[in-house]
C-alpha cells in the first residue's frame, strides 16, 4: 500500500510500536507492562524484554515447577542479562519491538516451514526460543526485568508436565547449539554476545549433556561413602532402573514411560520427605537471602526428564493427531445420533424448532469501553492484505499420510543418533570416574594443604574412623568437574547479585518519579470528572490516517485538530489549568 510517510517516519513508527505476547491463562498487572516498556525505551537495540514468570496451580508438580522457575530466573536469566543477553523470551509474557520483528532474517525466516528433521525440533517444538535465536543473530538484545511479574498456570498432572518438557528440552538444546555453531555471525552482529559469553554458554550446555552421568556417580559414591558398600555393586544396583527406563523410552509408548517415571518419582519423593528435616540446604541460602519472598519454592529436582525428551523426538505432532482422532470420533457419534433421532422424532409430537441464534462477530464493538470511539470501515486494500496474510501464514498446514510417515522416520533417525551419542558419552564418563575411584592409589593426585595437616578417614581393617597425616588423594577428573560446575555457580551468583542491585536501583528511580504523578494542587470534583472523561477518550487518540495512509483505516472528523494526540492535549489542558489557578491566586 502506498503511504505518504517517508522511510524515516516509517522506521520511527516501527521502533515505537510494541507487541505484547501473552498466553491465554497468563495474569499480570499494568505496572508489569509499563516496566517492560520503560526498559524498551532506554535503548533502540533492545528487541524484546521479558519478565519474571511465576507458575500457579495446585499439586506437587506445581511445587516442583516453582522451584525450577525460581532457580532459572535467579541464576540463569540474571546471569545472561548481566554478562550477555537472555537466550529465550518466554511466549507467556514478553514485549517485542515491531521493527525488530520486521527486520531481515527474523519474521520471514520464522514463518518458514520446517523441511529437515532437525528443523521440526528447532522450529516447531519451541517457537519462542526459535524467535529469540533469530533476534539474537540479527543483533538485537533480549533483556530480563525481574520487577515485572506475571503468573501463568503450570501443568498440574504428571503426564502433562512430561509432555511439555518433551517439547521444551530438545528445542532449547537445538537452538543453543545452533547459536554456538554460528557464533561468529552472532558476535559480529550483536555487541552483547562476546567470546567469553559464548564460552560460558558452551560450558553450560556441555555439562548439561553430562548431567545424567555426574548425578549418577554422585548418587553411587555417596552411597558407598555412607554405607561402606562395594562401589561395583552400587553401580549395578543404580544402573539397572536407569537402563530399564532408557529401554522403555525406545521400545514402548508414552503411557508406559510415564507410568514407570511416576513410580520412580513417587519412591524418590517419599525418601526425600523422610530426610527433609535432617539439614539445611546450604547451597541455596545466599540465593534465598536475595529473594526471600520465594524461599518456600524449594523442592528436590528430578533426573528422568532429559532421557525421555531425547528419546521422543519423533513425536512432533502426537498431540495434534490425538486431537484430530477425538474430533473425528465426536463427528461420527453426532452422525449416528442424527440417524437415531429420525426414529425418535416419529414417535414424538411435532415441535417447532427454535431459530438458531446468529453469532454477531462484531459484538466486541458494543463494549462499554469502546462506545466513546468512532467507527470506521477497513478499506478494500487493507482487507485484502489481512486475508492474504491469514491464507499464507496462519492457516493450519495439512500434510498427507506419506509426508507424516517420512517426517516420523526422519525424526526417529535423528532421535537414535542423538540419544546414542548422549548415552555413550555419559556411560564413558561414568566408567572413567568409576575406574579412577577404583584405582585411586595409582590414578589420583596426592596433595597436602599445609604442614602437619591431619584429616579423618575410615580404617578398612577396623572399620573405625581415625586421624591420619597421609596426603589427600584427589581424583583429577572429579576435581575438574567440580571446578567447572563451581565456576558456573559463582558466575551465575555474581550475575544474580548485580541484577538484583540494578533492580533495586530501578525501584528507587520508580519511587522517585511518583511525585510527578501526584498533583501538587488539589483538584475539585469537576476537574476529576474532566480528567476521567479525557482518560476514557485516550483509546480514540491515534490518527489512523497517518498510520495506514490513504488505503488504511480512516476516521472522519470535523476538525483537523481532533486528530492530534490526546495525551498531548491532556498535558496541555493540565498545564493551562495550573497556570490559570496560579493567576487567580495572584
Amino acid at each position: 500500500m502506498d503511504s505518504p510517510l517517508s522511510i524515516e517516519d516509517r522506521q520511527q513508527m516501527a521502533d515505537n510500536t510494541f507487541i505484547l505476547a501473552i498466553d491465554g491463562d497468563s495474569k499480570f498487572e499494568p505496572e508489569a507492562v509499563m516496566r517492560l516498556l520503560n526498559l524498551m525505551n532506554t535503548k533502540s537495540d533492545i528487541g524484546c524484554a521479558c519478565g519474571r514468570i511465576h507458575p500457579i496451580g495446585s499439586g506437587v508438580m506445581v511445587w516442583y515447577q516453582k522451584f525450577e522457575y525460581a532457580i532459572a530466573h535467579w541464576f540463569q536469566k540474571a546471569a545472561e542479562h548481566v554478562f550477555g543477553c537472555v537466550l529465550c523470551a518466554p511466549g507467556c509474557f514478553s514485549l517485542f519491538r515491531a521493527s525488530a520483528l520486521m527486520d531481515d532474517n527474523i519474521m520471514h525466516k520464522y514463518t518458514k516451514t520446517a523441511q529437515e528433521p532437525r528443523h521440526f525440533v528447532q522450529y516447531d517444538q519451541g517457537e519462542d526460543r526459535w524467535l529469540s535465536t533469530l533476534m539474537l543473530k540479527q543483533g538485537y538484545r533480549i533483556e530480563y526485568v525481574a520487577a515485572s511479574d506475571a503468573e501463568t498456570y503450570a501443568p498440574e498432572g504428571f503426564e502433562e508436565f512430561f509432555n511439555q518438557r518433551r517439547r521444551w528440552t530438545p528445542s532449547s538444546i537445538a537452538n543453543t547449539i545452533d547459536l554456538l555453531a554460528d557464533y561468529k555471525r552472532a558476535s559480529e552482529n550483536n555487541d552483547s554476545i562476546s567470546m567469553s559469553y559464548i564460552a560460558y554458554q558452551f560450558i553450560v550446555i556441555f555439562f548439561s549433556m553430562l548431567g545424567p552421568a555426574i548425578m549418577f556417580c554422585m548418587l553411587v559414591f555417596a552411597q558407598v561413602a555412607a554405607f561402606g558398600v562395594d562401589s561395583a555393586k552400587m553401580m549395578v544396583y543404580n544402573g539397572v532402573p536407569i537402563s530399564l527406563f532408557i529401554v522403555l523410552c525406545f521400545t514402548t509408548e508414552s503411557n508406559v514411560q510415564l507410568f514407570y517415571a511416576k513410580v520412580e518419582t513417587s519412591s524418590t519423593f517419599e525418601r526425600w520427605l523422610r530426610r527433609i528435616g535432617e539439614g539445611p540446604w546450604s547451597a541455596l541460602c545466599p540465593s534465598l537471602r536475595a529473594r526471600p519472598d520465594e524461599a518456600m519454592q524449594l523442592i528436590e529436582r528430578k533426573l528422568e526428564r532429559m532421557e525421555r525428551s531425547l528419546t521422543n523426538l519423533q513425536k512432533v505432532s502426537e498431540d495434534d493427531e490425538k486431537a484430530m482422532e477425538k474430533l473425528k470420533k465426536v463427528a461420527k457419534d453426532m452422525d449416528e445420533a442424527e440417524g437415531t433421532n429420525e426414529v425418535v422424532e416419529i414417535r414424538r409430537p411435532v415441535v417447532e424448532p427454535e431459530p438458531m441464534r446468529v453469532v454477531d462477530k462484531y459484538m466486541w464493538m458494543e463494549g462499554d469501553y469502546l462506545r466513546v470511539c468512532e467507527r470506521g470501515r477497513l478499506k478494500a486494500a487493507e482487507e485484502q492484505f489481512w486475508r492474504q496474510l491469514i491464507e499464507a501464514y496462519l492457516k493450519p498446514i495439512e500434510s498427507t499420510p506419506q509426508q507424516q510417515s517420512a517426517i516420523a522416520e526422519g525424526l526417529a533417525s535423528l532421535r537414535n543418533n542423538i540419544a546414542f551419542a548422549i548415552i555413550l558419552v555419559n556411560a564413558l564418563l561414568a566408567l572413567a570416574i568409576y575406574l579412577i575411584q577404583k584405582h585411586k592409589n595409582v590414578l589420583s593426585i596426592r596433595w597436602t594443604p599445609y604442614r602437619d595437616f591431619k584429616w579423618t578417614k575410615m580404617n578398612e581393617m577396623t572399620g573405625q574412623f581415625e586421624e591420619t597425616k597421609d596426603p589427600l588423594k584427589i581424583d583429577p577428573l572429579g576435581m575438574a568437574i567440580i571446578v567447572f560446575l563451581l565456576g558456573i555457580l559463582v558466575v551465575q551468583t555474581i550475575g544474580m547479585l548485580i541484577h538484583r542491585l540494578n533492580t533495586m536501583i530501578g525501584a528507587f528511580q520508580e519511587v522517585n518519579q511518583l511525585h510527578d504523578l501526584v498533583p501538587s494542587i488539589k483538584f475539585n470534583k469537576i476537574d476529576d470528572e474532566r480528567i476521567l472523561t479525557a482518560a476514557r477518550q485516550m483509546i480514540d487518540t491515534t490518527s489512523y490516517a497517518m498510520s495506514h495512509a490513504a488505503d488504511g483505516y480512516t476516521r472522519h472528523r470535523e476538525l483537523e485538530a481532533d486528530n492530534d494526540n490526546v495525551l498531548y492535549k491532556l498535558q496541555r489542558a493540565r498545564l493551562a489549568k495550573r497556570m490559570q489557578r496560579a493567576e487567580e491566586k495572584k
